[in-house]
């Protein structure tokens, strides 16, 4: 514009007029500044805004405009799902001690349990399925297993989407314990084999529907 590559109009004291919205101008002139888009809740004319920042060419702030017009969508992921429950039953002189009866059950599918170390699993020959794509349920044994696992699979790379603690109390007619508490302590843990917006841009390129999720070619990654 001001090389001389197109066509201006100048006044009489040497300024540049440009006929252009002076409104969303100011805009532009504040994306200039701070090179952060800035616009007041509620504003509408996002299409206006595109078409001024298209004609100054300034590609930063068209790509921002259309961020906002068309928001990216959050990646999809694939992965294996493992759940660790923890019940502690015992007085409440006893809770939550080692004097507490504690049992630890992991469940997922077989062939992702089956994976893990057996210092933490015990003998996978308890699991009575021979489908790798079941989903099964073990008890596991061990001092503070719950707490070795989760700092394993910590330390391998698994996410831990959430973790829940509850509690009951009650009256145990055999042991007449007057108060009985079971504690309840879950996790869930999450690992990411891939996200199927990069699965899709893959197999776009190679033209070649394999490596959809869920597909034989992906079982085998991870």
């Amino acid at each position: 514009m001001f090389n001389g590559s197109m066509p201006t109009t100048v006044d009489d004291d040497g300024r540049f007029f440009i006929d252009r919205d002076g409104n969303l101008f100011a805009y532009i002139l504040n994306y200039l500044r701070s090179s952060q888009l800035a616009l007041p809740e509620g504003f509408s004319n996002l299409d206006g805004l595109a078409v001024e920042a298209d004609f100054y060419q300034i590609e930063p702030l068209i790509q921002a405009i259309n961020n906002i017009k068309h928001p990216p969508r959050p990646k999809a992921q694939y992965g294996h799902l493992l759940e660790v429950i923890e019940i502690r039953t015992g007085s409440t002189a006893t809770m939550p001690t080692n004097n507490s009866r504690i049992k630890t059950i992991i469940s997922g599918r077989r062939n992702v349990i089956t994976s893990l170390p057996p210092c933490y699993v015990g003998g996978i020959e308890r699991l009575q399925s021979r489908d790798l794509e079941s989903y099964v349920e073990l008890e596991l044994n061990g001092s503070n297993i719950r707490l070795r696992l989760a700092e394993y699979l910590h330390n391998s790379g698994w996410t831990l989407m959430d973790s829940h603690v509850s509690s009951s109390s009650g009256y145990d007619t055999k042991s007449m314990i007057s108060t009985l508490i079971i504690g309840l302590y879950s996790c869930h843990w999450f690992w990411i084999i891939f996200s199927f917006e990069y699965i899709l841009s893959r197999a776009s390129e190679a033209g070649s529907p394999t490596n959809r999720p869920g597909s034989d070619k992906t079982r085998g990654q991870g």
